[in-house]
């Protein structure tokens, strides 16, 4: 293999620099951006596991990434549709490794069709590709299926985030671990593998990393510095917090600029010291952050009752969503929709169905939930029992709790709510959902979990409902792909959560079936459309009748920053990309291209221009 000499001494250097639970040297603080929020903890840089440490999104780049609705080159140059059945992906002719080794479109079709093709983040890519075709060393074309025209999905793909990896590296990891190399094999930790094995193409390489915190240091011969230049900050960082208090503590001590967690009344700051230095996207203006994805009550299908829509609708209407606004979260955030499309959504809004709306957004109304369940329910010595239930479900014979008692019953509740410990937010929201449920008369109890417990759990499908609201999307995020994320594919690993779809059980519920197959047709059905309109409305409805969970509010996307060490930050105002919080790792080029645009120094924002605006 060929090693560029200079890229084969930096790798040694940094190698050696390397110690396990200490971080070696001393950086001065204005010369690294310091970011927190991202879960998961650091020293593994394999960019194609579940549980990939944050610094893997600046060592590896995707094809493209997406600004303001526009695709932007990263290693790729451009990306066109050549006819219906065939994209052509040019790569650029500067991408290169950081052994000296080109990227080609070799590296792309190793990384897409042979190390993800049944990755989640793909989204039914594989299922609708034919072949992949290297035309020359920085050209590919990939061709799809012949019922599958057009493709948004295989579109997608290939314009989002997945990080590409040096096809004669990995091929070496794979042969030498004999098995698929995601993190539970190999994590790509830099202090501990070959030196030929430590070859990436990003801005930022691994300096060093402990159990709290890891550091990157600037790549000065990446590919890119001829195209953008480098990038100011000489290292960039990110840090690990218990709790979001601890985490904001250290936002106003400036030993945090980049900043995903809940602040609970930011404006408050404003008679800190930091209030000088801190913002956020709508500088400073109620509701100071951005919709994000959708903050659900999610219901585990494998378990009846849970599987019934009616207990669903009866508990949407529990909720008093404005109350726990108000408490859990500052007042920041506002009631989702019943079709799960943000009205911030420029793809999505336009098609928000109102008569979907009309007949099925839930509001706070006990009488009208309680009406729900005697519809379906009796009480029998304080507790709700189903009137009639069905004999088994997905296989499991459903034991009737009160034999003397006409029909099937099944005791609604008592029932775990597992939350995230440590997001004070969620869990204050989970007490308050427990709070409004009781009222109805089902107990919820709330289950605090360490974040890789959470993960664990839901991945195998091994809970009763969950808080959930991880999802990194932003404001305007893609509604096709989260449809496609939240309610199909395999349950847990990432995907349709709550198991309202099961591969094992086509057919029932039907609605999740048809759901699929509607998906399946919007895929390959222009954009702008008549036929667009009638599909994504139907889409909507099935969510909206079927509730496969209930859609509390739309996060707040977490992102807020310090001006105390860098300024230049991205705003509604200075939008060259969307707010990016530090655990937007589903858009690595985004947060490539924040980084770029960042400059050294503090500059205190004037608050004559931008005073903090209260909420209440």
């Amino acid at each position: 293999m060929k090693v560029h000499w200079l890229a084969m001494v930096v790798l040694i250097v940094l190698s050696l620099g390397f110690s396990a639970g200490a971080q070696s040297g001393t950086i001065a603080r204005e010369d690294i951006v310091w970011a927190g929020g991202y879960w998961t903890e650091p020293g593994n840089w394999n960019p194609l596991g579940w549980d990939t440490a944050w610094g893997a999104h600046f060592m590896y780049e995707p094809l493209f990434t997406v600004v303001d609705g526009e695709v932007v080159g990263i290693i790729g140059e451009s990306i066109e549709w050549i006819d219906e059945y065939t994209i052509e992906v040019v790569i650029r002719e500067e991408a290169t490794w950081t052994d000296g080794t080109p990227i080609t479109a070799h590296d792309v079709i190793h990384t897409f069709d042979h190390l993800m093709p049944s990755h989640w983040q793909l989204l039914g890519y594989d299922e609708r590709r034919e072949s992949s075709e290297a035309i020359s060393d920085k050209v590919l074309r990939i061709h799809l299926k012949e019922e599958f025209p057009n493709s948004r999905a295989v579109w997608g793909a290939l314009t989002g985030e997945t990080l590409i990896v040096p096809k004669h590296v990995w091929e070496d990891i794979e042969a030498e671990h004999e098995e698929f190399p995601y993190e539970w094999v190999y994590n790509n930790d830099w202090k501990e593998i070959k030196p030929e094995w430590q070859v990436a193409s990003g801005m930022y390489l691994p300096h060093d990393w402990s159990y709290e915190s890891e550091r990157l240091i600037r790549n000065d011969e990446w590919w890119g510095k001829d195209i953008w230049g480098l990038p100011e900050p000489k290292y960039i960082g990110h840090r690990y917090f218990a709790t979001n208090h601890a985490a904001n503590v250290a936002f106003e001590r400036g030993d945090l600029v980049w900043s995903g967690f809940f602040y609970p009344r930011i404006w408050e700051v404003e008679g800190k010291r930091a209030g000088e230095y801190i913002s956020t996207w709508t500088m400073r203006q109620p509701p100071y952050f951005a919709h994000s994805s959708v903050v659900e009550i999610v219901f585990n299908h494998n378990k009846y009752p849970l599987s019934e829509p009616w207990l669903k609708h009866a508990m949407a209407h529990a909720i008093d969503y404005d109350d726990i606004s108000m408490v859990s979260v500052s007042g920041y955030v506002e009631q989702a929709l019943a079709t799960r499309i943000s009205p911030q959504s420029t793809e999505g809004a336009e098609l928000t169905d109102e008569a979907v709306l009309e007949e099925y957004q839930p509001s706070y109304d006990l009488e009208k939930a309680v009406a729900i369940l005697e519809e379906h329910c009796f009480q029998h010595e304080g507790a709700w029992y189903t009137k009639d239930a069905p004999e088994e479900w997905r296989g499991e014979p459903i034991e009737d709790m009160l034999p003397d008692k006409p029909g099937r019953n099944v005791k609604l509740g008592p029932w775990k709510l597992m939350v995230v410990y440590g997001w004070t937010d969620s869990m204050m929201q989970a007490v308050l959902f427990q709070r409004d449920f009781e009222e109805l008369g089902i107990r919820v109890e709330p289950e605090f979990l360490e974040m890789g417990t959470y993960t664990d759990r839901f991945m195998g499908m091994n809970f009763e409902l969950m808080h959930f609201g991880m999802g990194d999307g932003g404001y305007d995020s893609d509604f096709h792909g989260n449809y496609s994320w939240n309610y199909t594919g395999a349950p847990g690993q990432w995907e349709n959560f709550s198991a309202w779809y099961h591969p094992d059980h086509l057919g029932e519920p039907e609605s999740a079936q048809e759901f699929a197959e509607l998906l399946d047709q919007l895929d390959v059905t222009p954009a702008g459309t008549p036929e667009e309109e009638e599909i994504v409305s139907e889409l909507q409805g099935i969510l909206a009748r079927e509730m496969p969970s209930i859609p509390v509010f739309y996060n707040a996307y977490w992102y807020s920053f310090s001006q105390m060490y860098w300024h230049n930050w991205p705003t509604e105002e200075n939008p060259y990309v969307e707010p990016l919080a530090p655990w937007a790792v589903g858009n690595p080029g985004g947060m490539q291209i924040l980084l770029r645009n960042l400059r050294q120094g503090a500059e205190p924002i004037p608050t004559d221009e931008y005073p903090w605006i209260p909420i209440y």
